[in-house]
Parts: structure tokens; C-alpha cells; sequence
């Protein structure tokens, strides 16, 4: 095997090496920090976005093979089986709806118009959590009334929106009952309140979604499921109301309101007719064009699944259905075309072409006259209510008529669960289940199978080999440079201090700042390898040279949640990912004398020591571990309402059941140093809150040896203590 860590050249090899490189090279006293060993090959261009590329090309490869067994499908029967298939799928990828509970609704205002009436209406989708909707009436009908679902995309007063209200007079005028209802993170009930308890302190209806969304995930849970829920629970309502008939019930909404529609007519059956608009696209086109949205447009595992969003539409055929676009919208319409060409088939098989429509209008990502009036025929004719469809441009409700609550948000103004609350209960069940497990004499080895399985990680299939970039020598140690080629490929940079004499070990480092951070002048290597340590440091995908400029609708602080989503179509996690990747560089690192002799000391900062959990429970190939204020446990993330968002990408869906991070480092097998760890804002604990995430764990070995130490400090690191530690762990 190639050494990769010392560069020694063959007399094969010094043919290959030109003449200059062969000179003595003088030492400097000047240590640069080495940000660029990859960038400015023009083999690897933008590498800051390699990380996203990967997961997109994984997602076309499953999008791929669906759309060419679709190209197979010919007769109805066999869009039917597809249909049954999908339908399958959909609700594996969804999972279980909660039980229906009492929607405890109130009426707690009532507007009036000379054509209509607006009533305010409450009402309780899951026990003590509130939905704020209007419920438009037209007045001079005997009813009972057809009646659509009308579902408010991202802004941040919901369906009080000033073009949100056009569409609902629009059909309310026209003789129909409209349920515009405020989805969670907008309009009356937003999650993240500010000290006033007015408005949200996230800025964004997107950001509500995600960062609720991304904590969700841990348990299994979505902010999928839950969105779709509220929209089946607007359909109960109407239901529940003797002027409305229950067999002609629509549905539609715009942009995030189109996500929507498409979700819950997909799986609610009562739904005869379904318009969304403004987001019907083809995934593969979405991922090249604005990526991955926010939480609730992404079905956890869905694209693995080989789920589209023509399945959204398919799983109603031979029902009416209307795609509504724009040919500017950022929501490629290339990809809504062909989304169109692709279902036609399925309603033209089964002979309903009648009932499956697309219009589009020249316009940006907006609602038109002409599509609203396209639209308002089609439910016109579908739902049995004839009569003029021209668009109608009536004065919006002020803000102070169209207020529900007395702070104007309910988590102010009602007692009552919000967001987080339902989160906290689907963890602590998921909880409840991981403690019983590690009551089994199994739950060693199924730790190991679900950290592979559920974070996505790949084994790489071929040990690595490394290539040299170049060397500077200084005053008693050299600084190398080059990469390792990772699961994709794709290089992962590293930059090596090595003292002149023999090494006291192999010290890995990753730090989610980036390899650069500590190899400067001033940094933290050059102090380690006067020490006598040989010093790697690597940078993992989304990170340092690899690192990605936050992209998306979703960015809080300087994460971009949609970055994670992106990992979550695939059945992934951004950790899974990363984890192969950090395993590749382990394989290249033991092929060298140092580590053969030593082992290697992974020494990973904050975020990436769950990356480094996951590759030494993987593994096997770290001989010591030390994390330095890295995340305790997903438990304190779970339950920590204000989270620091740069746990995000520590997120492994549906994890918490089956281990948590306790679990890893007891059953890694390997000996760690934890310094100064931390809960899920972000803080340091202390000693008795660390030790209370083993209590149920076994935390030595056969011979009576400690698995786990911890340095807990508030101040400073002390390296003397932490190099103390890894010597003596590290002696032969």
C-alpha cells in the first residue's frame, strides 16, 4: 500500500518529479494558512458546491428511473397499479396521521359584505393546537354550498395576504364557500414570537417551517405530515357544518399554498377537485434550478422512493385536476410541462381527459386574472356550480377587521400546544423507545445497524489512495499538502504538519471552521507539532475550502437548512454523508507507518463530532477520539425550543428511537476525551447534566476501564490536559 502521510520517492518515481523539486528547499519561519489546495485546479471547478451536486445527481438517478417506468405505462390497469403503488409510498414516506380528536371550533367574529360573509373561525387540528381560518359565505344561496380549501402561500399574514383575498372573493362571489386557513408559521399563528408576542422573531414564514421542521426530523416526524394534517382537518370542518356539502369540496392555494394543495388532495379522497398553483414542477428540474425548499415541500425519503411531484397528481386520477403555472415562475416551468405531458397519459388511459387541465399565463411567480379565472371555471364545472367566472377586484379587509386573536397571534393570546409542544411529545415517545432498547442484549449491534442505515452512510468500496500537492519546510517540522479522493470522488482536501523527528502520534482534525482555522501563523498546529505530533487536517464536504455560501429560502444565522433537506429526499442525512467521506480519509491515513505504529487521534470540533461518532462506531478505524464543545445528545437538542441552528446539520431522521449520541460513544468501542460538551442552545453543561446522558449506559469496559472521560471547562481549552490524556491513551 502507498504511504500517503510521508512522501518518499522511488527511483520509479523521481522520473515523474521535476528537477526544482528535487533541490533543498530552505525552511521559513512564516506558516500561511493553507485555504486553497484544491480550488484552483480546474479539474474540480466550484467545489463549494460539490456537496450539493452529489445529493442533486443521486436524486436525478432515482427520478431517472422513475420517469422511465412511467414511459412503460400504456393501459389504465397499469396506471392503476401505479396509482396503488403510489398511493403506497406516499403514506411509507409520510407515515401515520395522528388519531382525529375534537375540533373544539368557535366562531369568534363575523364580518359582513353585501354578497358574502366572512366568519372567524378557530378550530383545534390536534388537541390545544390552534388553527386560525376565515370561512367565506355567500349570501342569497340556500346551500348547502360547494365549498373550497383555500391554502395561503409564504407570507408572513397568511391568507389576511391582500392577493390571497382576492381569490377567495373571487369565489366566494361566484356562489362557492371558501375555508382560507393560516398555515402554521403565518398569519395568527406564528411559532417564534418575539418579546412582544406579535410577530415571528424568525423574519419568514420559510424559516418557521424549516427550523421547526429540521428538529422535527429527529423523531421521525415532518413538517410535511403535519401541514398535511391541518389541511385534512379544514376538510372535517366544512364537513362538520350542515351548509356545506360534502360531496363537492375543492381545494387550492398558491406557491406554498400549491405545495399544499398538492400534499393533501393527494391524500385526503374528499377532495373531488384540486387546483394547485404556482409550484407543480418536475424535482429533477427544482434541484438545478432553486434547489430543495423549505421543510414541509420535502417528503423525507420520497425521492428514494421514486415519488415525483406528477405522483402528487397521479395519486388522484382520474379525479379534476388543474395545474395552474406561470412561464416565469421560479418553479421551473419546463419542469411543469413536463409534469403535464407525463399525467395527461394516466387520465387519457382511463379515459378522463376531461377532467385533467394546465394552464399557464405570461408572469412571474404570481396569481393572474386569466388563470383565476380559468380556475374559478374549472371548479365551476366540476363542483356543479355554474355561472359568470370573470375576475372580480373587490377592496381587501384591513388588518384591523381581519384580526382573530386579541395580541393577533394565538400562542399570545390562547393557552394552548404550538409546534414545538407536538415535537417534544413525538421525542419524548421516540424516547421512551430507544430506553427499552438498551435494555436488550442486542442493542450494541443495532446501534451500529441503524447509525449505518438511518444516517445514509456509504461504505467506501476501495481504500483510498492520496495525492501529494506540495510541502514548505520550516524550522523543525514541514507543512504538506494534498487530498483524498472521496465516496464521490470528489477530493477532500488535507494539510499535514509533520515534526522532523518521529512523531509522538497521529492527531486527525476536523472542525467545521474549516483545516485552514488552526494552520496559520497563530494557529493551534504549529504548537502541536514543536509537541512532537504529526497533525492532519482534512476538510469534509460542505466545509472549509468545501464549504458552501448559505443558498436557499430557508438560511438562518449562517446555516441553510435547505442544504439538509436536500440529504432528506434521498433517505440521507448531511452526518451519513460526511461520516464515508471521514472514513475514506481514516483508510488513507492508516496506510501510513505513523498511524500503523500510533493509531490515529480524531480530535473533531462542535458540530462534526457527530460525524466522528458515526465513523468510529462505523468504522472501527479511530484509536482515540476527542470532542471538543460538541452537541451532548439529540435528547437536549429535541427538547430545546430555541436550538442553536448550527446543530441543523448534526440531524439523522428518525434517529432518536434507535440511538442517540450516548449510544455511539459507548458502543464505538472507542476511548473518548469530551471538553466542554454541550445542550441544545448551545451551552456548556455540567458535569452532572453530561453524566445523566449515560445513566442508562454502560460507560466502562470488561476490564473495568473507562470508556468516557470529560474535561468540562467554561474558560479556555487546556491543551497540556487534553495532550496528557491522548499520550497516554496512545501508548503501546
Amino acid at each position: 500500500m502507498q504511504r500517503f502521510i510521508r512522501f518518499r520517492p522511488t527511483a520509479s518515481s523521481l522520473s515523474f518529479v521535476p528537477l526544482f523539486l528535487l533541490l533543498v528547499v530552505l525552511p521559513t519561519d512564516r506558516i500561511e494558512a493553507q485555504d486553497s489546495v484544491v480550488s484552483d485546479w480546474v479539474g474540480y471547478p466550484a467545489l463549494e458546491h460539490a456537496l450539493y451536486e452529489r445529493m442533486m445527481n443521486e436524486s436525478i438517478d432515482h427520478l431517472d428511473k422513475r420517469h422511465r417506468h412511467l414511459e412503460s405505462l400504456t393501459s389504465a390497469n397499469q396506471w392503476r397499479d401505479y396509482q396503488t403503488d403510489i398511493r403506497a409510498r406516499l403514506q411509507e414516506a409520510i407515515g401515520p396521521f395522528p388519531e382525529r380528536s375534537p375540533l373544539n371550533a368557535r366562531t369568534v367574529g363575523t364580518l359582513e359584505r353585501e354578497s358574502f360573509t366572512v366568519e372567524k373561525v378557530i378550530f383545534e387540528s390536534r388537541p390545544g393546537y390552534h388553527v386560525t381560518a376565515a370561512l367565506y359565505l355567500p349570501k342569497g344561496e340556500s346551500g348547502p354550498h360547494p365549498a373550497i380549501v383555500y391554502a395561503s402561500g409564504h407570507t408572513l399574514d397568511g391568507f389576511r395576504s391582500d392577493v390571497y383575498q382576492l381569490v377567495s372573493k373571487n369565489l366566494v362571489m361566484r356562489g362557492f364557500a371558501v375555508l382560507a386557513f393560516d398555515p402554521v408559521g403565518q398569519g395568527e399563528r406564528h411559532q417564534y414570537l418575539n418579546e412582544e408576542g406579535s410577530e415571528t422573531r424568525l423574519g419568514s414564514p420559510t424559516r418557521e417551517h424549516s427550523y421547526a421542521g429540521a428538529q422535527m426530523l429527529l423523531s421521525g416526524d415532518s413538517m410535511v405530515r403535519s401541514m398535511i394534517w391541518d389541511g385534512i382537518r379544514s376538510v372535517d370542518y366544512l364537513l362538520s357544518r350542515e351548509d356545506i356539502d360534502p360531496d363537492r369540496i375543492g381545494m387550492t392555494g398558491r406557491s406554498g399554498g400549491g405545495t399544499q394543495t398538492a400534499l393533501t388532495a393527494a391524500m385526503d379522497d374528499r377532495i373531488v377537485a384540486a387546483a394547485p398553483e404556482n409550484y407543480i414542477t418536475t424535482l429533477s428540474w427544482l434541484f438545478r434550478s432553486i434547489g430543495p425548499q423549505d421543510a414541509e415541500q420535502n417528503i423525507p425519503g420520497g425521492v428514494a422512493l421514486g415519488l415525483d411531484h406528477g405522483d402528487l397528481l397521479l395519486a388522484r386520477a382520474p379525479k379534476p385536476t388543474m395545474v395552474i403555472a406561470t412561464t416565469r415562475d421560479f418553479f421551473s416551468i419546463q419542469g411543469a410541462r413536463q409534469t403535464r405531458t407525463e399525467v395527461r397519459r394516466a387520465w387519457e388511459a382511463m379515459g378522463r381527459s376531461d377532467s385533467f387541465e394546465y394552464i399557464e399565463d405570461d408572469h412571474g411567480h404570481g396569481s393572474t386574472p386569466a388563470n383565476r379565472e380559468r380556475m374559478v371555471r374549472f371548479f365551476q364545472t366540476h363542483l356543479q356550480n355554474p355561472g359568470p367566472n370573470d375576475d372580480i377586484a373587490p377592496e381587501p379587509f384591513s388588518p384591523e377587521e381581519f384580526q382573530w386573536t386579541e395580541s393577533g397571534q394565538v400562542r399570545s393570546s390562547m393557552d394552548g400546544n404550538s409546534i414545538f409542544d407536538l415535537q417534544v411529545q413525538s421525542a419524548r415517545g421516540a424516547l421512551e423507545r430507544l430506553e427499552a432498547s438498551r435494555a436488550d442484549s442486542g442493542h450494541d449491534q443495532n446501534v451500529q445497524q441503524a447509525a449505518r442505515q438511518l444516517s445514509g452512510y456509504t461504505d467506501p468500496l476501495v481504500v483510498p489512495e492520496g495525492v501529494f500537492t506540495g510541502r514548505t519546510r520550516h524550522a523543525g517540522f514541514v507543512v504538506e499538502t494534498g487530498w483524498v479522493p472521496g465516496v464521490d470522488q470528489q477530493p477532500l482536501p488535507w494539510v499535514i504538519h509533520r515534526p522532523d523527528e518521529e512523531p509522538k502520534g497521529v492527531l486527525l482534525w476536523i472542525d467545521p471552521r474549516g483545516k485552514s482555522v488552526e494552520s496559520g501563523e497563530q494557529g493551534r498546529f504549529r504548537d502541536l507539532v514543536q509537541k512532537g505530533w504529526l497533525v492532519v487536517a482534512a476538510d469534509l464536504p460542505g466545509v472549509g475550502e468545501l464549504g458552501p455560501e448559505p443558498e436557499g429560502d430557508s438560511i438562518i444565522g449562517s446555516v441553510s437548512y435547505n442544504l439538509l433537506f436536500s440529504a432528506v429526499h434521498n433517505g440521507r442525512s448531511l452526518v451519513g454523508m460526511r461520516a464515508g467521506d471521514l472514513t475514506r480519509i481514516l483508510q488513507a491515513l492508516h496506510g501510513s507507518e505513523e498511524a500503523a505504529e500510533r493509531g490515529v487521534t480524531l480530535i473533531a470540533r462542535e458540530g462534526l463530532g457527530v460525524e466522528a461518532l458515526h465513523a468510529s462506531t462505523i468504522s472501527r478505524l479511530v484509536d482515540q477520539l476527542v470532542l471538543l464543545d460538541g452537541l451532548s445528545s439529540w435528547a437536549s437538542l429535541a427538547a430545546t425550543e430555541s436550538y442553536d441552528p448550527d446543530w441543523t446539520y448534526t440531524i439523522v431522521p428518525g434517529a432518536l428511537e434507535s440511538y442517540d449520541l450516548p449510544d455511539l460513544a459507548v458502543y464505538s468501542g472507542v476511548r473518548q476525551l469530551w471538553v466542554r460538551p454541550r445542550n441544545g442552545a448551545g451551552q456548556t453543561i455540567s458535569e452532572t447534566e453530561f453524566w445523566h446522558e449515560f445513566q442508562s449506559l454502560p460507560i466502562v469496559d470488561e476490564d473495568g476501564d473507562r470508556l468516557i472521560e470529560l474535561e468540562n471547562l467554561d474558560g479556555d481549552v487546556n491543551w497540556d490536559h487534553i495532550l496528557k490524556w491522548i499520550e497516554t491513551e496512545n501508548r503501546p
